[in-house]
């Protein structure tokens, strides 16, 4: 193990309620999907069209998983 690390004490309590009420409308999946697509979409020189199709299967995924 890494030294002083396990001294550290977090509380990773990560769930879909817990984020919501934390981070508002950003913490719903759809949100937090888009989020993403813009990113990779940007990264990956996506026009629309391909932005749109990489964003909807991430949606669905996120919203429900």
């Amino acid at each position: 193990m890494i030294p002083g690390f396990n001294d550290l004490e977090v509380d990773l309590e990560v769930d879909l309620e817990v984020i919501q009420k934390r981070f508002g409308l950003f913490g719903n999946p759809i949100i937090i999907g888009l989020m993403i697509d813009i990113v990779i979409g940007l990264l990956a020189g996506y026009d629309f069209g391909r932005f749109m199709n990489l964003g909807v299967p991430l949606f669905c995924l996120l919203l429900f998983c």
